[in-house]
């Protein structure tokens, strides 16, 4: 989703070096559910700890098929986060997140071919806004059914064979 911000702004700055372009989990509108989740982990980073924190997220991030059927993983995403992070560091980037500047407006009109994915079971993006915004664009949306937020993470081969046809190439 940070990707897809970075992508997209460079797309939009240097289109004609853009042939077409992949947005995964990307929030086209201004999500305040998402702003709510990311401040609550940040509260709960300041009260707790990073284990704290890295739990309270895995609903919001992953969806119920991947958690239904990985029933292991999420300790283990929940170490590599604790591994991997230090609280200070983390706590300020989510306090960045907070501070994410709104984009002034996304152009109405584009004309670089772009994929959109999202997982249905997303909490973290304005699906509606992400819909509209394709519509204007002439955008594909690709909706991955039972999938939360981390998209290649959750269905890779999915994932993959979708990025795969909309770039034209053959494995």
């Amino acid at each position: 989703s940070h990707g897809a911000r970075v992508a997209l702004e460079f797309a939009l700055e240097f289109p004609q070096l853009v042939d077409r372009l992949v947005l995964c989990s990307f929030d086209a509108g201004t999500c305040d559910r998402s702003k709510a989740f990311v401040r609550s982990w940040l509260e709960i980073l300041n009260i707790a700890d990073l284990r704290a924190m890295a739990w309270a997220a895995v609903p919001a991030v992953f969806g119920s098929r991947f958690l239904e059927h990985h029933q292991k993983m999420p300790d283990k995403i929940v170490n590599a986060v604790v591994l991997r992070n230090s609280k200070e560091a983390l706590a300020a980037q989510l306090d960045a997140l907070l501070k994410y500047p709104e984009r002034d407006g996304i152009p109405a009109q584009f004309k670089v071919p772009t994929l959109f994915v999202s997982g249905t079971e997303d909490p973290l993006i304005d699906t509606d806004a992400l819909l509209h915004l394709a519509g204007l664009w002439g955008a594909r949306h690709a909706a991955m059914p039972g999938v939360g937020h981390s998209v290649p993470v959750e269905a890779p081969k999915l994932f993959e064979q979708t990025v795969i046809d909309f770039l034209g190439f053959d494995k």
